[in-house]
């Protein structure tokens, strides 16, 4: 089957094998499968880099690094090294299609069936995916299959707003805009909040504001924290999810400066933790 993946900064097409249907999977023939493009740029990104700059942006890799060259020594260590750098990586983590085989332990589903799926390492870019049974769920009649591609990445930023389980009528925050920070802000208009969204890219801000969010700031162009405390008359959003990403704790500073006291912040993206005890 045919598969798209990234090795050493390149997304090819290759054939691969088709995934194994085991007892509690089953083999789903892809129709649609969406591109997360923040999260894939990152991959791509990441696979460019030579393995000086890797071993500068991700430390904790440098930490892991050192502790098997103690194991194993020097040689061993830059073969393994090596190994992973080369090694292709699947892109995609949310589709949708048709079931063509059922494993032994599944029962609710059957060949046939149409399903959204998800999971970074199953739901890829691929002609055929093998998926277990936690990691899909039917496709409702009606709703077409290319909208339903997208259930993965809904359910990421419905979780998020579920762990901060705003009340109707309370500010919140949204600070990066892209895919699943605008889908983020939506779920967030329907449940009745009023939302202020952050971002530093005029066209997803323009976006944003587009589908009906209440206030939206460009971080470059505009004192946020001083924006924030005239829209919310000095208190302070209640709480604030963060759908960005950086290596930095810059924008965990940011939105715990403008949440105020007891309110709540939800990381959704990879940001730099960093927190100052005071905040």
């Amino acid at each position: 089957m045919k598969q798209i993946i990234l090795k050493k900064g390149q997304v090819l097409v290759e054939e691969t094998p088709a995934g194994v249907c085991n007892k509690d999977s089953v083999l789903v023939r892809n129709q649609y499968s969406l591109i997360s493009a923040g999260t894939e740029m990152t991959s791509i990104n990441f696979s460019k880099d030579n393995i000086i700059k890797k071993a500068l942006n991700y430390p904790d890799k440098i930490a892991k690094g050192l502790q098997i060259l103690k194991r194993k020594g020097i040689v061993e260590t830059l073969k393994l090294a090596q190994n992973f750098l080369d090694f292709p990586i699947a892109l995609g983590y949310s589709c949708a299609g048709e079931v063509i085989e059922v494993g032994t332990n599944i029962l609710d589903i059957k060949v046939g069936d149409l399903v959204a799926c998800a999971g970074s390492a199953n739901a890829n870019h691929a002609e055929i995916v093998s998926i277990p049974r936690n990691l899909l769920v039917k496709v409702p009649e009606g709703l077409d299959l290319k909208n339903a591609c997208s259930a993965s990445v809904g359910a990421i930023a419905m979780h998020s707003v579920r762990q901060l389980d705003p009340k109707i009528g309370e500010t919140v925050a949204v600070v990066g805009l892209g895919l699943i920070g605008n889908l983020v802000a939506q779920i967030l208009k329907a449940n009745g909040n009023r939302v202020i969204g952050i971002d530093i890219d005029n066209s997803r801000i323009k976006k944003a504001k587009d589908m009906g969010v209440d206030f939206v700031l460009n971080s470059l162009e505009k004192n946020v924290g001083l924006e924030i405390q005239k829209i919310t008359n000095t208190l302070g959003v209640d709480g604030t999810i963060i759908s960005a990403s950086t290596k930095g704790n810059e924008l965990i500073d940011l939105s715990l400066n403008i949440t105020r006291r007891k309110g709540c912040v939800v990381v959704l993206g990879a940001v730099g933790l960093l927190i100052h005890r005071n905040q």
